[in-house]
């Protein structure tokens, strides 16, 4: 079982500064987990940019100025900013109509919210703010040539969608020949602004708007327009930049004139875009309406309807919002279930013409059809298919409460979703807006009852299950010399947008120094280089560490294994050594596995003989007595420095001419036991050592003849 802990962040009187206190915990659903908060304004639309980062904008009336609501992990923050270079006072603000109708972001950094604002001159004017964290700038927005004030409107936004560079606001504005589609096209303080053609049947003068738009290869937004029959017709634009083509949003096949159609909501997965809406069927009784298609080709099918359902003042059913994963999407709103009003929440899951319709969940302690009024306003998904839909709920007491399902396909589950601490006795709640992170966590936004009929914006944040990503663990090379050094590499991949955090590599026993705590780039990659000295000879176990995110949770890479060589051995194939007369020692040498380098010292232990001959008497007769005695000495005769490549074989000649020509072999009477060690070392251990016995016999003389 998993409980719902709400977080209340209250806003100030004043500076607009966020206080926390707790909230009681209430159930949920199993394996999604909701918090509350209460926002700076009422009902202010919100986005989301990446994982752990989302916004809410709105107009604050009380400080006349433009109120923001900033989400950075789990933690709610505001922030305010003056009204634009030209806009009214706050009286003309509180005299006219200003706000924030919408919210796109295209990363965390970069994020637009659209309205309207009330200039100097009392006009309502298309309204630009963009920023994101604590960093915000607001202005009014450009029109195109032709624009003129209206009474007192000129111009006004009220969609907006991102791409990965671009967004793309919508709106309409006032020109002589009627009221016009409006686009603008660009990001932070540039923007161009495009006045879209209306579909050849447009009456005159022109009444056009549009409300929503939808991105991805290209956008298409979607509005209402007003026909030459005089009738309002559902209106679409497709394109980007400066390039729009007008369609007349087509209708499901019917036996009158359709007198009311309009599209109020617009997605774009992999496969064609969907609008959805309402309009007037045969019976001029209003119906939930699905368009999809691309460029100027679109179909529409009615949307079908649980079964129970029932015409209610002239409404059998209405369609508000759709959210699409990959090429599949799920549109959101209300059917009646009675004729006296009674509404419960209506899902349609499908795509192109095939929609299937089912009745959405309430929460336990809901008032039964009879007295539900349950509908929904608002669907958005994580890029992995989780999706959140919101709107509002009655309960036994008649109390109007927030209402959230969770879900996908047809299978919804549903929550009552938690409010702050001080809502009032009669909440009057409701939540409108809803926009997803890449992966598990769900912002919705809409407003309740602090007291009587004083409202506070309401915050709701519906976590689900952290997705566990891909971590990939790449090595430079699978073995190295203890000498060189080796390239470690990780590459973290998830399905509901990139993954964000750090990346920490060991080697089974621990992390590696150097190689801890390294932030993952734009693409999910994080490398290092260590030396492989630092590891040791032998095989060693690496890993990559993912520290998890807002959405991702922490997990390992598989394990790789990386072999050091130990130090390279060089090999003493043959040694060579004689004492003769001008005599150089040849040393043959050979390095194996790597390039290695060392000393060579040749040391001789050298034992002088002498022989003394002695005439000595004995029982009368003379006879010569030779007297051996030995002088031994260590002498070292040379010391030479090598360095070899892998696998490579050199003769090193050592000089020993200081021996066979030394002072020491003058003597005709003497002779010489040598002993010669050469010592070759290499690497950090070997020590190879080898000898070898010389005997150097007296030079022989011959006696002068006199």
């Amino acid at each position: 079982r998993t409980t719902v802990m709400a977080l209340l962040l209250v806003s100030g009187s004043s500076g607009g500064a966020l206080i926390a206190s707790s909230v009681a915990a209430t159930s949920a659903s199993a394996s999604t987990t909701f918090s509350a908060a209460s926002g700076t304004t009422s009902n202010d639309p919100v986005a989301c940019g990446a994982n752990g980062s989302c916004v809410s904008i709105g107009y604050n009336a009380t400080n006349s100025a433009i109120a923001i609501d900033v989400l950075s992990g789990k933690t709610w923050t505001s922030v305010a900013i003056g009204l634009p270079a030209g806009a009214g006072t706050a009286t003309q603000q509180n005299n006219g109509s200003p706000a924030i109708w919408q919210v796109a972001c295209a990363s965390a950094t970069s994020c637009v919210g659209v309205g309207t604002i009330v200039d100097s001159g009392g006009i309502t004017q298309a309204l630009l703010v963009t920023g994101s964290g604590t960093s915000w700038t607001d202005r009014i927005a450009p029109l195109p040539a032709g624009a003129i004030a209206s009474g007192s409107n000129e111009g006004q936004l009220q969609g907006v969608a991102c791409s990965s560079s671009t967004c793309t606001a919508v709106g309409n504005f006032h020109t002589s020949g009627g009221d016009v589609p409006l686009v603008l096209s660009g990001s932070g303080t540039s923007w161009t602004a495009t006045a879209p053609s209306l579909p050849a049947n447009a009456n005159s003068p022109y009444v056009g708007y549009l409300k929503y738009v939808a991105c991805s290869s290209s956008c298409m937004a979607v509005g209402v327009y007003i026909d030459n029959t005089g009738n309002y017709a559902g209106l679409i634009e497709t394109g980007s930049g400066s390039s729009w083509a007008a369609s007349a949003a087509p209708v499901p096949p019917h036996g009158s004139t359709i007198t009311y159609a309009s599209l109020d909501g617009v997605a774009c997965g992999t496969g064609p875009c969907v609008s959805v809406g309402i309009y007037s069927d045969a019976s001029s009784v209003q119906q939930g309406v699905v368009v999809s298609g691309s460029g100027t080709s679109f179909s529409a099918t009615e949307a079908p309807l649980p079964a129970g359902a029932a015409v209610s003042s002239g409404t059998e059913a209405t369609l508000n919002d759709v959210a699409c994963t990959g090429s599949t999407c799920t549109a959101v709103g209300s059917y009646f279930v009675d004729t006296t009003n009674n509404q419960e929440p209506l899902l349609l899951t499908g795509s192109g013409t095939s929609w299937t319709a089912m009745a959405g969940p309430v929460p336990s302690g809901a008032a039964g059809p009879s007295t539900a009024n349950a509908y929904l306003n608002s669907i958005a998904c994580t890029a992995g298919g989780s999706c959140t839909a919101v709107g509002q709920y009655s309960d036994t007491s008649n109390n109007l409460l927030p209402l959230a399902l969770t879900g996908s396909g047809s299978s919804w589950s549903a929550a009552g979703a938690p409010m702050p601490s001080n809502v009032y006795a009669t909440p009057n709640a409701f939540l409108y807006w809803v926009a997803c992170q890449p992966a598990a966590t769900c912002v919705s936004s809409g407003r309740y009852e602090s007291g009587a009929s004083s409202f506070a914006g309401l915050l709701d944040t519906v976590s689900f299950p952290l997705v566990t990503p891909t971590v990939t663990l790449a090595l430079g090379s699978p073995s190295s010399p203890l000498s060189g050094s080796v390239s470690l590499a990780a590459s973290v991949a998830g399905a509901d947008g990139q993954p964000t955090g750090t990346v920490t590599f060991d080697n089974g026993s621990g992390a590696i120094a150097g190689c801890t705590s390294l932030a993952l780039s734009s693409t999910g990659s994080a490398s290092c280089t260590v030396q492989a000295s630092s590891l040791g000879a032998g095989t060693h176990s690496i890993a990559a560490s993912y520290s998890g995110d807002f959405g991702y949770a922490a997990t390992t890479s598989g394990v790789s294994s990386l072999t050091v060589a130990p130090a390279p051995v060089p090999v003493i194939s043959a040694v060579s050594i004689g004492l003769a007369r001008g005599f150089v020692a040849p040393i043959s040498l050979t390095c194996t596995a790597a390039a290695c380098t060392g000393t060579i010292t040749v040391t001789a232990r050298i034992t002088t003989i002498h022989r003394t001959r002695h005439v000595v008497t004995v029982r009368h007769h003379k006879r010569i007595r030779v007297v051996v005695r030995r002088v031994v000495r260590v002498e070292t005769i040379a010391t030479l420095h090598y360095s070899l490549g892998a696998n490579t074989t050199s003769v090193v000649r050592i000089p020993l001419r200081g021996i066979a020509h030394g002072p020491l072999l003058a003597a005709t009477s003497h002779r010489l036991a040598v002993v010669v060690t050469v010592t070759v070392t290499g690497g950090t251990t070997s020590v190879t050592t080898l000898s070898v016995h010389e005997y150097v016999a007296p030079k022989k003389h011959n006696a002068k003849k006199k």
